[in-house]
């Protein structure tokens, strides 16, 4: 096993992603046992930039003082291990794809996990643009899943177009309610409720793969779509508690729920 030596790594410990893969990279052998460090900005090396550091994963070589970032350090942990990755590593069109890649995810970490951004020590700066792209990806992925599972529900015949309306209809409804009671933290919080949607549309898929094998009664799916929203409610309470945000954005994010189950089922019997 070929372990990179002299190397740490410095990682958000209250980001369980980074835990996950720095953690990964100890236990292989891919770094040495003490390889890693919670990112700390009153014992940070010398030579590490904090501000970066917080964005982009910082690697430091303990033996020259050179510090790497982001998918370079990656890669280099990688590249050490696996050597036949290094033409890959160093195509360009590859690495411009998983610069892209690492970014989307490394700015909207505080939004995909949750956490308190006001007592964590590594926190991303703000970039919109990733934002935006954030909030459009789950707002996408969540209606696609809607439309499959809404066909085994006892409601009309639904669209890409109507449940992609429905769930942007939700981030104005509750953009508009945050703007004005909590301006500062209105796109962290509509992160954090687009995950909430795209969470709970990933746990309806399992019982749409189990129908693929075995038939599944439309009570069964009504009784799940339940257990889900259930879930999402606690999970949406959790959020707004570790943002600091109103809590009436959760009886708000209901309120909105309620309307269109109403405005659906109006539409039926008319």
């Amino acid at each position: 096993m070929k372990t990179l030596h002299n190397h740490v790594i410095l990682y958000d410990a209250d980001c369980p992603m980074c835990n996950l893969y720095t953690s990964a990279f100890i236990k292989t052998g891919m770094l040495d046992s003490n390889g890693r460090l919670a990112y700390s900005p009153t014992a940070l090396p010398t030579q590490v930039d904090a501000k970066r550091a917080c964005d982009e994963i910082a690697l430091v070589d303990r033996t020259t003082n050179e510090v790497t970032y982001g998918i370079d350090s990656l890669f280099k942990i990688l590249a050490h291990r696996f050597a036949f990755l290094s033409p890959l590593f160093r195509l360009k069109v590859f690495r411009m794809f998983i610069a892209q890649l690492y970014a989307f995810i490394s700015f909207n970490r505080k939004v995909i996990a949750p956490a308190d951004v006001y007592t964590s020590a590594c926190v991303p700066g703000f970039n919109i643009v990733y934002r935006v792209a954030y909030l459009l990806f789950a707002w996408i992925i969540t209606s696609i899943i809607l439309i499959s599972y809404a066909t085994h529900l006892p409601i009309p015949a639904t669209s890409f177009g109507r449940e992609f309306l429905i769930c942007g209809g939700q981030i104005l409804f509750q953009g508009g309610i945050v703007w004005f009671t909590n301006r500062n933290r209105a796109l962290d919080y509509l992160g954090n409720m687009m995950t909430v949607s795209l969470c709970g549309g990933l746990m309806l898929l399992p019982l749409l793969w189990i129908n693929n094998l075995v038939t599944i009664p439309t009570l069964m799916f009504f009784a799940w779509f339940a257990g889900v929203v259930t879930i999402m409610l606690f999970m949406h309470l959790h959020r707004v508690k570790l943002l600091h945000v109103s809590a009436w954005l959760t009886l708000t994010w209901i309120i909105y729920r309620v309307l269109v189950l109403g405005a659906v089922l109006l539409n039926q019997l008319l």
